[in-house]
């Protein structure tokens, strides 16, 4: 439907709310008679995305659209503007070359615009994304049945070009440096990939349009909870308890939740045992998501999943949209870490649960016995919210982003503990003695740690995926010949999730120590591995003496082995 639309106040738009990575996060964008939109020209609901037709992302953004446009045809309005990643009509692109044709290729939609046909034009330039270079678009616009001569006048002609650069001025004022960017009643939305998220976006917007958007629950009153009791929340399956924080570890074993600790970095099989040493448990997906959200989460699509499909509640445990600065969750993706429980006062439900999103993400236990973790960490960005779930990583997984919080069926009271009273969360084991094991390698031997006392031990975490790791492996294959006679051993753990695939790796680069596949991280979470390789070094005594972490060639390795002749 094409449709007239009332300018903004601002040939560029109208900007708002914060600055934030992803660009403004409210904004009026300029419209315009010359641009072409989908759906019902009088709904409540206008979508505006900034895409680009080179643009992976916003292919798949396209495609989640499709199924707003089959359940919110008339409900909704969609418009398209022009963000190349292309310096030939972007100024702010001049130096990315990553997308050549991206501006002709906006020029080819434009100009089919002109004859009615632009949403055809922009389904085809997707569904040819992969092909499209400078020949592409003529056999497109022949194909829609264009008047080719009048189209290829548009393409050569000023038109298209002051247009499109119209939409590119837009998106800089917004603050967009990137594509795909969506707008929904001038709200910048997350996330937007996902056809559940935009039919949430869509739902708020209806409800925003009706008066029913309730505030952001952190600018009600409420005493801060001190932690000797859970919170009382609501599953379809009926009431449940929560903790208010995430989960400390007492040196006792026991969950810990209250106010002003450092919270746990845990794997999910630590987290599940102290959850249950203080009478509680570790919460379940649907409970944790009906805590976060406020209201009971439902396996819309059947999988016994619940952060996956549509958000019944609020997207974030404050509201239905993010906001900067509520949560610890603009945090550096190297550096960051975990802040004191209960430090973000605004970042709560409104029943008073801390910290749900941000900060440290939380283990549940998932759909099939599946561990996952919900609701991101601290630098998770706008993508820490109440359904954000990873279900990718092992059990075994333990480093400074991993956490938890327990549930109860039932209120369990505690005594609040002092921070002293807390076991410590270690980032290195340099100088403390190594993980006990006794496990199975691929060729049925039983390994054990006990039998490695006397000796040098060298133990390697690796993935097949890991390039490092490839070339780091001939060294330890050397060190085996040059020293074994000496009392030196290796082990080395594979951390790949498939069984076969961590052994298939190893014998093709010539392995000749025990090989143990890692499949559930359980080893790698008790070394605190967190990026591969990872080598360590124990002495005769069984203390960790030499730590590292990656592979940087020859001179990493000449310190290895210059350790290992110390040691030995």
């Amino acid at each position: 439907l094409l449709a007239a639309a009332p300018a903004a106040a601002s040939d560029r738009g109208v900007r708002g709310g914060k600055k934030s990575d992803d660009g403004w996060t409210y904004f009026e964008p300029p419209l315009s008679n010359d641009e072409w939109w989908l759906g019902n020209p009088d709904a409540n609901v206008t979508i505006v995305k900034y895409a680009d037709f080179q643009c992976g992302y916003c292919k798949t953004l396209a495609r989640a659209m499709d199924s707003l446009k089959k359940d919110y045809l008339d409900d909704i309005r969609i418009l398209m503007k022009h963000f190349p990643m292309d310096g030939d009509c972007n100024p702010a692109m001049r130096t990315f070359d990553k997308h050549p044709v991206a501006c002709l290729a906006a020029f080819a939609s434009y100009c089919a615009g002109k004859q009615g046909k632009f949403w055809e034009m922009h389904d085809k330039l997707y569904e040819n994304q992969s092909s499209l270079d400078a020949d592409a678009f003529r056999p497109l616009a022949e194909e829609l049945g264009l008047d080719v001569e009048a189209w290829d006048a548009c393409l050569v002609g000023s038109e298209a070009r002051e247009a499109i650069g119209r939409d590119v001025k837009s998106g800089l004022y917004a603050g967009i440096y990137g594509t795909p960017r969506t707008y929904i009643n001038n709200r910048l939305v997350t996330g937007s990939t996902s056809p559940a998220i935009l039919a949430y976006y869509v739902e708020k917007a209806k409800e925003a349009a009706d008066g029913a958007v309730a505030e952001p629950s952190a600018a009600r009153a409420q005493a801060k909870p001190d932690g000797s009791s859970m919170i009382a929340a609501r599953s379809a399956a009926g009431e449940f308890w929560i903790d208010p924080y995430e989960g400390a570890i007492a040196r006792d074993g026991r969950a810990v939740s209250q106010p002003g600790l450092e919270p746990a970095w845990t794997d999910y099989f630590a987290a599940k045992d102290a959850c249950e040493a203080a009478g509680k448990r570790l919460c379940t997906e649907e409970e944790w998501m009906s805590a976060c959200t406020g209201a009971p989460a439902i396996d819309n699509n059947g999988n016994k999943m619940f952060g996956d499909d549509l958000v019944e509640g609020n997207m974030f445990p404050y509201g239905p949209y993010h906001e900067d600065g509520y949560c610890h969750d603009r945090a550096d993706r190297k550096e960051g870490r975990a802040v004191a429980t209960g430090s973000n006062e605004k970042c709560r439900t409104e029943s008073g649960v801390y910290d749900l999103t941000g900060n440290i993400a939380e283990w549940v236990d998932g759909a099939n016995d599946k561990p996952t973790m919900m609701g991101g960490y601290n630098s998770s960005a706008t993508g820490a919210a109440c359904n954000r779930r990873t279900h990718s990583s092992a059990p075994g997984t333990r480093n400074r982003t991993t956490g938890f919080r327990c549930c109860a069926d039932e209120n369990v009271n505690a005594e609040t503990v002092g921070a002293d009273d807390l076991a410590e969360n270690l980032e290195s084991l340099r100088g403390l003695p190594a993980p006990e094991f006794e496990i199975e390698a691929t060729d049925g031997t039983r390994i054990s740690s006990d039998a490695f006392r006397g000796k040098v031990t060298l133990v390697n975490f690796f993935a097949s995926w890991c390039g490092p790791c490839k070339k780091e492996f001939p060294y330890l294959v050397d060190y085996v010949d040059t020293y074994s006679d000496r009392g030196f051993r290796i082990v080395g753990f594979g951390v790949d999730n498939a069984a076969g695939r961590s052994q298939a790796f190893a014998e093709a680069n010539g392995a000749n120590f025990p090989i143990v596949e890692d499949l559930d991280a359980r080893m790698k979470g008790r070394f605190l591995v967190h990026s591969m390789p990872a080598t360590y070094l124990i002495d005769r005594e069984g203390v960790v003496r030499y730590v590292e972490t990656g592979f940087s060639g020859p001179e990493q390795e000449a310190d290895l082995r210059k350790k290992i002749e110390e040691l030995l």
